[in-house]
């Protein structure tokens, strides 16, 4: 007696199955490294669109005042950020730090409304986007004090060196290191703008 055999399965081996995901593997291997590339490149381009924004607000703040903003100012205390808020979009925050009928000539950054102590909530603790360069610690905030405030990437240059204390004086600026501070934004700088 004949037994009938139907037709022969039809499968992987393993060593098929083994193949194809060795050659996936090497696909994604290949693919990995160009994903990070890419996504370097968007974040340098992001850093520099971050930076030339930055420039583009001191400039803008510039053609306002005729001057660029202080780096710093000690009375009241509070740094060049706030001054170009409002050319980076976040004129919003400029409000909320300085109150109704503020002046960030009279606002020092550790008191209400600027802060608010041990929080986040407040303008100086606000992790705008513009402040992060992606490729490094965006979000990066501070709270090694009661004044907690976000910190940023991006910073001003004072000129060739930056005194223990700042100068009252050019004659004091002097005496800190031997010569006057001559970079755009130390506080009363002597750089001036050029005459047009």
């Amino acid at each position: 007696m004949l037994i009938a055999r139907g037709s022969p399965r039809r499968g992987f081996t393993l060593i098929e199955l083994l193949v194809v995901i060795a050659i996936i593997a090497v696909l994604i291997g290949l693919l990995l490294p160009a994903v990070q590339k890419t996504r370097e490149a968007a974040a340098n381009a992001k850093c520099k669109n971050n930076l030339k924004q930055w420039g583009v607000a001191m400039h803008m703040y510039h053609d306002q005042t005729n001057s660029f903003p202080p780096g710093t100012v000690h009375s009241p205390r509070v740094t060049w950020v706030p001054y170009v808020w409002p050319y980076i979009e976040q004129g919003n925050l400029q409000t909320q730090f300085t109150g109704a009928g503020g002046s960030l000539t009279t606002q020092n950054f550790y008191l209400a409304p600027a802060c608010v102590q041990n929080s986040f909530n407040s303008p100086i603790g606000y992790p705008a986007s513009m402040y992060y360069c992606p490729s490094d610690r965006v979000g990066a905030q501070w709270s090694g004090d009661s004044y907690y405030r976000a910190r940023g990437n991006y910073m001003v240059s004072w000129g060739p060196s930056i005194p223990a204390e700042p100068p009252r004086s050019p004659a004091r600026s002097r005496a800190c290191s031997g010569t006057p501070r001559r970079g755009p934004v130390w506080p009363r700088s002597p750089t001036a703008p050029p005459t047009p």
